[in-house]
């Protein structure tokens, strides 16, 4: 009740009585902005709201637009304004951030928001971030804002989501107040602001395909969500038809004719990937991968697992890899378009999914 109904209300009704006890300040700091940055005293740009969904961001401005001879933005410690430094350490950069709480863009507590093109950085668990609206302030705010990595604001921002709560909420506005009358965790030593977030490598292991597996692979093999974008495509099957074709599968292992693989994540089976014609003259194999009840995701655990399988194929003379996947699944042509994998040609109408014929595409990397 109060994550859907009342925190909204709040954000609505604060930000509008914030608004009205502020416009005077505002009418009278604008200005005072705009003549220390001579020009545009707002700094617009796109984030990632609820959602991973785009919307405008404001903020004072705190630097310059200064670049170097090519064009390029100088670094940020170059274009910092001493003005724009005091506006940090009060916070009062962050203010018209209240216009994005009252349009319903964010809330006054939540995860902060970052950059769209973070949104396929994340691996599957700090994606959670994006459950709720991005915050003025937020649980890593009050531990260590810009002076912890990101992956410790991520979990931060994730143990948010996962306690959100009226009491939980009160308690960060309250830290928020006092971290900016300390001045604390404002940017790391010798930086301005943070370094560029790159992406999380999972901690992802293959382990061979075993009986242990049966129940499941049997579940994934029976779910329509999981299946609906794989060359084999769905086909429900029985417990005793899944372990004769994992019997198979232990087979060729052992002969090394093709090798498949459980996808752990934490020691936790999150999905299959396999290798096949491992004994081709060629020295090409075709790749099989699917996540259990996960989305493939640029630098998440496919594309940890595809290249962790990849350093297998070469173990094993490999020299190229070839996939087939549908057309329309677009996140996995991207992911696999960044692992380096070429469309080869699209087989019109290959496949059937919801009863509507779909196209495949055929790629391929060479190793």
């Amino acid at each position: 009740m109060y994550k859907h109904f009342f925190k909204p209300l709040f954000d609505f009704l604060l930000s509008l009585l914030a608004i009205i006890i502020l416009s005077p300040f505002f009418l009278l700091f604008t200005p005072i902005v705009a003549i220390a940055m001579k020009g545009n005293p707002f700094f617009v740009q796109e984030r990632a709201g609820k959602k991973g969904k785009p919307f405008k961001l404001i903020k004072y401005r705190s630097m310059t637009n200064k670049r170097d001879k090519d064009g390029n933005l100088l670094p940020n410690e170059q274009r910092i304004t001493k003005f724009g430094k005091l506006l940090r350490k009060l916070s009062l950069d962050e203010l018209p951030q209240i216009f994005n709480i009252f349009f319903g863009q964010m809330s006054i507590v939540g995860p902060r928001p970052l950059h769209m093109k973070y949104n396929e950085r994340y691996n599957y668990v700090q994606k959670k971030r994006l459950d709720v609206r991005p915050g003025l302030t937020g649980y890593a705010q009050v531990h260590g804002r810009n002076a912890i990595s990101w992956e410790e604001k991520f979990d931060k921002d994730v143990f948010y989501v996962d306690n959100l709560s009226f009491r939980l909420d009160v308690k960060i506005f309250f830290d928020t107040i006092i971290s900016v009358l300390k001045k604390q965790g404002i940017d790391k030593e010798g930086l301005v602001g943070t370094e560029d977030f790159l992406g999380t490598r999972p901690n992802i292991e293959l382990k061979e395909v075993s009986l242990e597996d049966m129940d499941v692979m049997l579940k994934w093999r029976n779910d329509e969500n999981v299946f609906r974008y794989l060359g084999g495509g769905y086909h429900p099957i029985d417990a005793d038809k899944m372990r004769e074709i994992l019997n198979a599968m232990i087979k060729e292992n052992d002969l090394n004719t093709a090798k498949r693989y459980i996808i752990c994540y934490n020691d936790v089976k999150v999905g299959f990937i396999g290798l096949y014609c491992l004994d081709s003259a060629d020295h090409v194999a075709e790749l099989d991968v699917y996540l259990g009840e996960q989305e493939y995701r640029g630098r998440g655990l496919a594309t940890q697992a595809c290249l962790q399988l990849e350093d297998i194929a070469r173990k094993y003379g490999i020299e190229k890899i070839r996939l087939k996947v549908v057309s329309e699944n677009i996140a996995a042509v991207k992911m696999y378009n960044s692992l380096g994998y070429i469309k080869t040609d699209t087989h019109v109408g290959e496949r059937t999914i919801d009863n509507k014929a779909v196209d495949v595409d055929y790629m391929e990397k060479v190793l």
